[in-house]
């Protein structure tokens, strides 16, 4: 019984390793030919750096990056490296306003305006139009709502949102007949979250989801980094946005030519819940 049992035994070991073994190689070569790839494409593109990761519903498979964080200073892109995520926040954003659905605080079909009734949109326009944008509220250059970094402190959200408001007052087709994208739809969930939760939305963000997601403060936030994990932003020189720059932004906006690289400084846009989380690739995954 003994010996019999040492047979069975080495079978399964052997049947274990001659299975496994190509498995495992054929995931190391798979990682080691999606590194290579993004190796080359960094650079080429419209991106001096590329941070990338692999995630199924057991978790993250594989991350890393490739390419530069800092062109000048000749640092590299890591997984840690922090950037802006502009508009893959709205995910985030979108997620906060349903987790105060799911605790009977609003309800999809409710009026904006039931919990912000400054807005010039009528009842028609609902917090599932905002989310789904379906609500016909105009989309402008974007690109345009943004402060620098030194800006900050001073930079007054509300203000401007109501400026923005007033401007773009009128809705360019009723809300829930078709789909066009507006960041200004998910600004103002931004606000019916800091409304209905009682606290500012980045505040509701790093408690209810971030911090429930086990993300630290140093992993994901609102606060462009310092140090190590800083990612300088960049437009290559020779691109339709660099020949546009001056008419989309102030020059105050823009460094020097770092080789084939114009630096963009620093900057947050004007409303965090449309475009301000910063983060990196795997901390995105754990969501």
């Amino acid at each position: 019984m003994t010996r019999k049992f040492k047979l069975i035994s080495l079978f399964f070991v052997v049947w274990f390793i001659v299975t496994c073994s190509p498995v495992g190689h054929k995931i190391v070569d798979r990682e080691k030919r999606i590194h290579n790839h993004l190796l080359k494409r960094a650079g080429k593109d419209d991106c001096p750096g590329i941070q990338y990761s692999v995630t199924t519903s057991k978790g993250l498979i594989y991350s890393s990056s490739v390419g530069s964080a800092d062109i000048e200073g000749n640092v590299p892109l890591a997984k840690d490296s922090q950037m802006m995520l502009h508009s893959m926040t709205k995910i985030f954003t979108a997620a906060a306003v349903l987790r105060l659905i799911d605790k009977g605080k609003l309800s999809l079909d409710d009026p904006a305006r039931k919990y912000l009734p400054y807005i010039p949109y009528d009842e028609r326009v609902t917090i599932r139009n905002l989310l789904s944008q379906t609500s016909g509220i105009p989309d402008p250059i974007p690109l345009r709502w943004v402060h620098t970094a030194k800006e900050d402190d001073s930079f007054d959200e509300n203000r401007t949102l109501r400026e923005i408001l007033e401007e773009y007052s009128k809705l360019n087709f009723e809300p829930g007949k078709k789909y066009a994208y507006s960041n200004i739809s998910y600004w103002l969930l931004g606000k019916i979250v800091e409304k209905v939760s009682g606290v500012s939305y980045k505040e509701y963000m790093i408690s209810e989801i971030f911090k429930k997601l086990n993300i630290s403060d140093s992993e994901m936030g609102f606060l462009i980094p310092t140090g190590t994990k800083h990612v300088k932003g960049y437009l290559r020189k020779f691109s339709f946005f660099n020949l546009l720059k001056n008419f989309l932004l102030d020059s105050k906006f823009f460094g020097k030519y770092e080789g084939d690289w114009l630096h963009v400084r620093d900057h947050y846009l004007n409303g965090p819940p449309f475009g301000g989380i910063v983060s990196n690739a795997e901390s995105v995954s754990v969501f």
